[in-house]
């Protein structure tokens, strides 16, 4: 719905002297400066700031930041799992680039079975939690 259609249904729906009332739109650009205003404090927190940094006594022994978005998992840990997730992962990416009805079906199927069995478990926790209280009392 566009912007011009929402305010004549507007105006429609209220007498004359309230719809002759103009409606005054927020500013994006002054409430991301008041939001700013708001996380203002987090500056002085941020890592480049070294409040979650070690220093080092000798710089020359500093360990490189290993820690970095191009990094290669399957060199960190070399044991395979990650090879067999990626695997999983590709499987399941090329499932979902192509639409297939029964797939997606199975998706669905699986997904609410993981959802179900999670509800039923945290149903049995809060039975014995109900249980072992009406105990103590």
């Amino acid at each position: 719905m566009n912007l011009a259609k929402a305010e004549k249904e507007r105006k429609e729906k209220l007498s004359p002297e309230e719809a002759a009332i103009p409606v005054t739109l927020p500013d994006p650009i002054e409430e991301g400066k008041a939001q700013d205003k708001i996380r203002n404090f987090m500056y002085s927190l941020r890592s480049d700031t070294h409040v979650w940094d070690f220093e080092m006594e000798n710089p020359t022994l500093k360990v490189p930041h290993v820690m970095r978005a191009g990094a290669d998992p399957t060199k960190s840990y070399e044991d395979g799992r990650v090879q067999k997730l990626l695997e999983k992962v590709n499987k399941m990416a090329a499932c979902l680039k192509s639409f297939n009805a029964e797939r997606w079906k199975a998706i669905g199927e699986k997904c609410f079975e993981i959802f179900q069995t999670k509800e039923n478990e945290f149903v049995k926790e809060m039975k014995a939690f109900t249980e072992a209280a009406d105990k103590k009392d």
